[in-house]
This record gives C-alpha cells, structure tokens and sequence, in this order.
C-alpha cells in the first residue's frame, strides 16, 4: 500500500478536491512538482488533518491555503530569516513551501535535486524560530508517519495527533462572515 493510498484509508477526504491544471501551473512555477503531492491534491479539497496540519492547494480559493501565495510569502520570510542570522537548510529558491500548522510551523520541500521531484526532501520550521526538522521522504509518507505516530516533529504538540485522526475540509466563510469575526 502506498502512503497515499495508506492516507487515504486513514483519514478519508469528506469532500471532493479542486481540479487542478498541473501543466499550467508547472509552467508558471517554472518546475515540476512532486507525484505524492499531486495524487494527494486529486484527493484532498483545502482543509487539515487532525484539525492542525494542512496543505498548501494550487490555485485555492482561500488565499492562506494557496500554494502561489504561500510561495511568495515563504520567499520573503525566508529572506527575512536568513537576514537575522538564521541558517536554512538550502538556498531561499530550493525551498518550497507544501504546508503548515496551526501553530505555525512550515514545512517546505527541498528541491534538491531539482530535476527529481519525486525524491526531493522535507524541511520543518519550526513557528517563530530557526529551528529546522529534516524529514527525507515526500509529504504524503511524512503524513502518515507523523499521523501514526511513527516520527515526531519536535515544535509539534504532544498531544498531536489525536489517537484517531482525521481530515476536515476548510470551511469557507463568507466576506461578511470574516469581517464580523462569526
């Protein structure tokens, strides 16, 4: 069983995922982007799993969860971080963001080798630190371990994951629902 299909058994998508345009996408990022991350995104709409880590979703809706606007904030955060005196694991460019927590820990894939999606790294941030946890598998199989309790991210909770884990979809609040904070 893959760690997609293992992900998907575990915790099952409650609602249908967004169509995305890979070519075109891929052609603005200007590389190509994991096999994992992209069979995930035919599953999975925006939302989070375990109600504390989610992906970041091409071309979403939801501006927070959107990997194009993740990418350009990353860029400047990074640049900001590494400004201060912290050390990344790679070049500002090499590092894409692909999730987060709650808490706000990110977690970027490593686009090294860049030619090689499929094999290319996780790093973990932890929120508001320079603090780094390397994972060296993709993000679906970094899903499952940490679901399951098979690996521990340090700046992550104790009390994360829940002892049945799951996945909830976003839940979209209208303009006037944001603003009034309801």
């Amino acid at each position: 069983m893959s760690s997609v299909e293992r992900l998907l058994w575990m915790c099952p998508p409650d609602a249908s995922p967004q169509v995305v345009e890979w070519e075109f996408l891929e052609s603005q990022l200007g590389y190509a982007l994991p096999g994992d991350y992209r069979e995930l995104m035919a599953h999975y709409p925006p939302g989070s799993f375990d109600s504390f880590l989610g992906l970041w979703q091409p071309m979403s809706t939801l501006p927070t969860a959107d990997l194009q606007n993740q990418i350009c904030r990353a860029l400047v955060n990074l640049s900001s971080m590494r400004r201060a005196g912290g050390e990344l694991p790679a070049a500002e460019e090499m590092l894409v963001p692909v999730g987060g927590s709650d808490n706000g820990d990110r977690i970027y894939w490593v686009r090294e080798p860049a030619a090689s999606p499929d094999t290319w790294a996780l790093a973990i941030n932890e929120p508001r630190g320079y603090r780094w946890h390397h994972y060296d598998r993709g993000i679906a199989a970094f899903l499952v371990d940490v679901l399951t309790r098979e690996i521990r991210v340090p700046s992550f909770p104790a009390s994360f994951p829940s002892s049945t884990p799951n996945f909830r979809k976003a839940k979209l609040r209208s303009r006037r629902q944001r603003m009034s904070g309801s």
